[in-house]
């Protein structure tokens, strides 16, 4: 079993202990730290035997379960890419979020923003999703197979199609107050929400089970 999961074993039973760990990990400035780091904390917390015991007492090793965990994925043991660790993703999906929410003045532009939103979310559900990988495998592969990769891209391709209808009704259609109101700036939001977590939860954390 990875160090990780055996932290989260002992550290993180309760709601408030796995919140005040995750205001701890979402730290950006983890982001700073070098590969041979993220290796030393990792050779440090498997070799100590009182990380696993006490690992919140000693400063150093406190250090060690701050980038392991914000820096590597807990099934696999691999280190996850810079732009897709945990504390990466509010920098980097926020700016995107509200390019994606506002007005565009036709549905290319907003489809164009749509699919860099999903895009990302998409890279950073398969990164630090549930996976299944054997031991010799590695957990985060260079290149994705052929169909995972092309389901992934039609599900991401659907959500951006799917968020850019409300500016499209808008851009070909004359519509009178309430109703420009509502697909402009009521509609967008709601169902951005909807088809990013049904996109993201279910066809991509799925999507290898079904290849297999």
């Amino acid at each position: 079993m990875d160090v990780n999961l055996q932290f989260w074993s002992t550290e993180g039973k309760s709601f408030f202990q796995r919140f005040l760990h995750w205001t701890d990990i979402l730290d950006p400035t983890v982001l700073l730290t070098s590969k041979e780091e993220i290796e030393k904390s990792r050779l440090l917390l498997q070799t100590s035997a009182q990380s696993l015991q006490e690992p919140l007492l000693d400063k150093t090793v406190n250090e060690a379960w701050k980038l392991s965990l914000s820096s590597v994925h807990p099934v696999t043991g691999e280190i996850i890419p810079l732009v897709f660790r945990p504390p990466a993703f509010l920098l980097l999906a926020t700016p995107l979020l509200f390019a994606s929410l506002l007005p565009h003045r036709g549905a290319k532009q907003a489809f164009i923003w749509q699919f860099l939103f999903h895009a990302y979310t998409a890279g950073f559900t398969i990164a630090n999703g549930n996976a299944t990988a054997k031991a010799e495998e590695t957990a985060l592969p260079q290149k994705l197979p052929q169909k995972e990769l092309l389901v992934c891209t039609g599900a991401v391709s659907y959500a951006a199609f799917m968020g850019a209808v409300p500016h499209f009704v808008v851009s070909q259609n004359r519509l009178s107050g309430p109703l420009h109101v509502f697909f402009r700036k009521i509609l967008p939001i709601p169902l951005l929400g909807h088809v990013a977590s049904r996109t993201c939860s279910s066809d991509l954390l799925r999507s290898p089970l079904l290849m297999e």
